[in-house]
């Protein structure tokens, strides 16, 4: 395991905390990165890593995020991150979140936890049997808390509605075209808000029945393909690419990580400018300002490994869009160096319309 200050996202974090309890098979971190401002705040998150450095990188990096994101709301608290370590199955027993409460409590409220991924109010309820450093409690309970996401999707809602305006011109969400990726707690009630205010909806999810009653409740349409699209796939420009500016610095063919199985109908007034033998519409503009990608630029060796983990087993080897688990790790810092270039050049031109 790499040394606590050797984690590249260590940034001067006030305590980096490793808790086990052999009795619940809890292994936890807490990562406090400030309390300058106050105690210590932010949810825990229940997730299966496949090491333990991913967790400690997960906690670290949230955990500072959260010391800006409370100051920035002017909340009298600083930064911090629970990770708990799920085993494969995401076992998730009462007598496993007692021992994180007893592991919040041990640090004498220096840390105040919350839900987050993985978690729910009804844990945290479990978690106050052991100490009173928790929030997000039901809101019956009389104190603060509640589920977040309702509030966290409003708050994503309000950036897409700004979004719309500044780049697109738009004063209301009426008939612009959002595509949602992932309808859980934050998702679905994003496009809830947006389907009252008459958006044109595409959603995906790595559950289609969900993508599908999503879409059959808000009357968005949600287009399957016959197959998936998963690994690191070639794509070429269109006639229409040819002008450009988001695609100069790529060649007519180059390789994005794809993960797919919808595919989209171009809105209005779009240019198609990236295919391929799989799904014809992989990319379009829409005015100046606007790019739209099936891929996955964003995408690091941690994330590939992240995802081949956790969702490797909905792989259909008789699928021929679909490559190996093992062909998709093959030359892996390789393929993310070339993918962080390709990933640069859209950012670039982005930052370069943002501050024009």
């Amino acid at each position: 395991m790499t040394s606590g200050w050797g984690f590249p996202d260590f940034d001067d974090h006030e305590g980096v905390h490793l808790f086990t309890d052999p009795a619940s098979g809890l292994r936890a971190v807490i990562a406090v990165h400030s309390t300058k401002l106050g105690p210590a705040g932010g949810g825990c998150r229940f997730w299966h890593y496949a090491d333990s450095n991913e967790a400690i990188t997960d906690a670290l990096r949230l955990s500072r995020g959260m010391s800006f994101k409370n100051a920035m709301a002017g909340l009298p608290m600083g930064g911090g991150k629970g990770v708990v370590l799920a085993d494969a199955n995401r076992t998730k027993t009462p007598e496993l979140l007692k021992a994180f409460g007893r592991a919040i409590d041990s640090l004498g409220g220096r840390y105040v936890t919350a839900e987050d991924v993985g978690m729910s109010d009804t844990d945290m309820v479990t978690i106050a049997t052991e100490t009173k450093h928790v929030t997000g409690l039901p809101v019956a309970s009389g104190r603060a808390g509640g589920n977040p996401g309702p509030s966290t999707a409003l708050g994503v809602y309000l950036g897409v509605k700004a979004a719309a305006k500044r780049g697109l011109g738009a004063d209301s969400m009426k008939g612009v075209h959002v595509a949602i990726q992932g309808i859980g707690s934050v998702g679905g009630g994003l496009a809830a808000l947006l389907a009252k205010d008459g958006a044109k909806l595409t959603l995906a999810d790595v559950d289609a029945d969900k993508a599908a009653a999503m879409a059959k409740a808000l009357g968005a349409e949600v287009r399957t393909m016959a197959f998936q699209e998963v690994g690191w796939q070639p794509l070429q420009h269109t006639a229409q690419a040819a002008n450009s500016p988001w695609l100069r610095h790529v060649p007519g063919e180059f390789e994005l990580f794809q993960w797919h199985g919808d595919t989209f109908d171009l809105p209005p007034g779009a240019q198609h400018v990236l295919t391929n033998g799989w799904c014809q519409n992989q990319a379009f503009t829409w005015g100046d300002k606007v790019l739209a990608l099936q891929s996955h630029p964003e995408m690091t060796a941690e994330l590939v490994d992240l995802w081949l983990t956790e969702a490797g087993y909905l792989l259909d080897a008789s699928q021929p869009s679909q490559q190996s688990i093992s062909f998709m790790r093959e030359n892996l810092p390789q393929r993310i160096a070339q993918l962080n270039q390709v990933a640069e050049g859209f950012y670039r031109y982005w930052l370069q319309l943002a501050f024009a």
